[in-house]
């Protein structure tokens, strides 16, 4: 993206990921920016026939976009933490990440992990010894597009 932008592009066309005319493009980030320019995801095999077209000569293309977007609004990441008896300011994070991606159940990205996270804290919670260092379970929010709960801890 930083290339595209430094290159004065007037727009950039990103290829889908996946087969069968899936649209799908896992990141498409301009640092913690929106691109300054329009960007267009096209299916997998239009993008290849894009730029066969393109290796040939000038591939022209005209895109008409509408853009929507639905309201901001807040995320919270969820803590929780079992107090050190011996070193309580020093903390041991364990975390996981609570969004998915839209194509998928978010069984494995992130469900799985989340579960055992919230587990290991059910366990060590009923455990008669607490843990000489602060135990921090942390889940995150907006993993997937772009670290923002991360960022945010």
């Amino acid at each position: 993206m930083d290339r595209a932008a430094a290159a004065g592009v007037a727009g950039l066309i990103l290829v889908g990921g996946r087969d069968r005319g899936l649209l799908y493009r896992h990141n498409a980030e301009f640092g913690e920016s929106l691109a300054p320019f329009p960007m267009a995801i096209v299916a997998r095999e239009d993008g290849l026939r894009l730029a066969r077209l393109a290796d040939e000569g000038a591939a022209r293309v005209r895109l008409s976009l509408a853009v929507t977007g639905g309201p901001a609004f807040a995320s919270r990441n969820v803590l929780a933490e079992i107090r050190g008896r011996e070193r309580p300011d020093e903390v041991v994070l364990a975390g996981a990440h609570l969004d998915s991606w839209e194509l998928g159940t978010g069984a494995l990205d992130n469900g799985a992990n989340c579960a055992m996270l919230l587990d290991v804290a059910r366990q060590m919670a009923a455990l008669e010894v607490r843990p000489r260092r602060t135990v921090r379970f942390v889940l995150f929010t907006v993993e997937e597009q772009g670290l923002f709960g991360s960022l945010g801890y």
